[in-house]
C-alpha cells in the first residue's frame, strides 16, 4: 500500500496529536522529579535516593510511565499518516517496536517503583536493596536499547517522508542513536559514568522535544480539518 493519507477529521490523528503533546511533557517532567545519584556506577545509590524521597520518585516514575502509554497512540498516528512505501515500511518497524519498548519499559519502571520500598536495615535488607538496584538498571538498560531503536527507525521514516518537515526526522535519529548507546549500550556493559548519564539525558529531551513538535503538528491539522 503506498499511501494511507489520514482523512480529515480522522479521531486516531486527533487522539495521537494529544498523546503526543500529554507525553512529551509528562515524560520530561517525570524525569527531572525523579532524584539520581551523584555516581551513577554505584547501583545502591539509587536505591538510596529512591528511598530518601520515595514520593517523589514515585509520582516521577507514574509521570512516565503514563506519558509512554501516550506516546504509543501518537507515534501509531505518525506512522497511519505517512505516505509512500520507504516512510510507511520505516515507520510501522518503529510503530510496532515503540509498542515492545515500552512493554519494557514498563517493567523497568516497575523496579523502579518497588525499589523505593527498600530501605537499609541489615546484611539481607542490603543485599536484597542491591540485588533490585542491578535488576532494574538492567532491564532499564535493555528497554533503553529498544525503545530508542525504535524511535530511530521512526525517524528515518519521517526523514524519508514528506508528511512532516524532514528535521524532526533527523533529530528523532540522532536523538535515539545517542540514546541507545549511551543509556543504552554503555548501560548494559557497565561503561556509564555521570558524563554518559548527562548525555543521555539530552538526547531523551530532544526526542521530548520533537514529539512535542509532531504532537502540535497534529493538532493543528485537525483543528484546521474540523
Amino acid at each position: 500500500m503506498a499511501s494511507q493519507a489520514a482523512s480529515k477529521g480522522d479521531v486516531l490523528q486527533r487522539i495521537g496529536g494529544i498523546g503526543l503533546l500529554a507525553g512529551a511533557i509528562l515524560t520530561a517532567v517525570g524525569n527531572l522529579l525523579v532524584p539520581r545519584p551523584d555516581d551513577p556506577t554505584v547501583l545502591a545509590g539509587y536505591i538510596k535516593v529512591w528511598t530518601a524521597e520515595p514520593d517523589r520518585t514515585r509520582l516521577g516514575f507514574f509521570l512516565i510511565l503514563v506519558g509512554l502509554w501516550a506516546l504509543i497512540a501518537g507515534f501509531v498516528a505518525v506512522y497511519r499518516s505517512l505516505t509512500g512505501p520507504a516512510a510507511i515500511a520505516w515507520a510501522r518497524m518503529g510503530a510496532y517496536g515503540v509498542v515492545g519498548g515500552t512493554a519494557v519499559l514498563s517493567v523497568a519502571l516497575a523496579l523502579g517503583i518497588a525499589g523505593t520500598k527498600l530501605s537499609e536495615g541489615g546484611a539481607p535488607v542490603m543485599a536484597a536493596t542491591t540485588a533490585a538496584a542491578a535488576a532494574t538498571d538492567s532491564v532499564f538498560g535493555v528497554s533503553i536499547i529498544g525503545y530508542w531503536s525504535a524511535l530511530t527507525l521512526l525517524g528515518i521514516g519521517l526523514s524519508v517522508g514528506t508528511k512532516y518537515p524532514r528535521w524532526t526526522g533527523w533529530l528523532l535519529v540522532i536523538g535515539g542513536a545517542v540514546a541507545v548507546l549511551t543509556g543504552g549500550v554503555l548501560r548494559v556493559f557497565g561503561g556509564n559514568s555521570e558524563s554518559t548519564e548527562l548525555v543521555f539525558g539530552a538526547a531523551a529531551l530532544l526526542t521530548s522535544v520533537v514529539e512535542f513538535v509532531l504532537g502540535v503538528l497534529i493538532t493543528r491539522r485537525e483543528m484546521k480539518a474540523m
